[in-house]
């Protein structure tokens, strides 16, 4: 963002971008506007270096807008009105949501598939643990939005480091498999032995409570059962996924 004279305080909850940052609460108008809101003094911060962002807005509070070329600062009752968290930090941007698409898969790329995943809490804490074990992208099939506040938060903002995919009809990854890519599902009859590459694998994430559904697990070419001591049946999402995660990258 380039550098511009200092703006007057915004205290009014009428200011047309206040809306705006408000609607965003809402998938709707994340739709509509193709925005979403980023919370966090580090967060941020990664936002701006990174520069696959394109950030609309920079809000701060007025201990921060100095740190930031061109933020606009709100008063702390605006601030508390239009964040999404219970204490604040005082700085928030607006950026442009982006979707890649399938040609940004690249051979030997590890891919995060999410079928009907619904809790944005869990989708967030997939992509943050994709991200840690360098995961290269991750699909979502009718799965809950990682732009949600819920799932941005929960993602510890790896949101802004990861390549995102919609997928409709498992048509991506369908292609995936014709392209040679190891579908590695995570079922109750899969096995606890089985080998994984390191390499060129698309880990299947299934719904919370009714696991990967029938239509996406006929595209799997190995199934995987996570070991546990007999005294529950399954972990959660976010659990399971992450600890799988883990072990293509290596460290389990």
């Amino acid at each position: 963002m380039s550098k511009s004279k200092r703006k007057a305080m915004i205290t009014s909850k009428t200011n047309k971008i206040i809306k705006l940052i408000k609607s965003l609460e809402k998938k709707k108008y994340q739709d509509k506007y193709g925005l979403y809101v980023l919370e966090g003094i580090k967060f941020v911060k990664d936002a701006v270096i990174n520069k696959n962002n394109i950030i609309k807005y920079i809000i701060t509070t007025e201990e921060y807008t100095e740190d930031y070329d061109d933020a606009l600062e709100v008063d702390n009752e605006i601030f508390k009105y239009i964040s999404s968290t219970k204490t604040p930090q005082g700085v928030l941007a607006v950026i442009e949501t982006k979707y890649c698409d399938i040609n940004d898969i690249n051979k030997n790329d590890n891919i995060l598939y999410l079928d009907t995943v619904q809790d944005p809490e869990n989708v967030g804490g997939l992509i943050r643990s994709s991200v840690c074990t360098d995961f290269d992208a991750v699909i979502l099939n009718s799965s809950a939005s990682p732009f949600l506040s819920k799932a941005v938060r929960a993602s510890a903002g790896s949101i802004i480091n990861t390549k995102i995919i919609l997928d409709e009809d498992y048509e991506i990854l369908k292609t995936l498999k014709e392209k040679g890519f190891d579908i590695i599902a995570s079922t109750l009859n899969g096995k606890e032995d089985i080998t994984l590459n390191k390499k060129n694998n698309v880990l299947i994430v299934g719904n919370e409570g009714n696991g990967i559904s029938d239509e996406c697990l006929k595209y799997a070419t190995k199934e995987v059962k996570i070991p546990m001591s007999g005294k529950c049946e399954s972990l959660n999402a976010n659990v399971s996924g992450s600890i799988l995660m883990y072990k293509i990258y290596g460290f389990l």
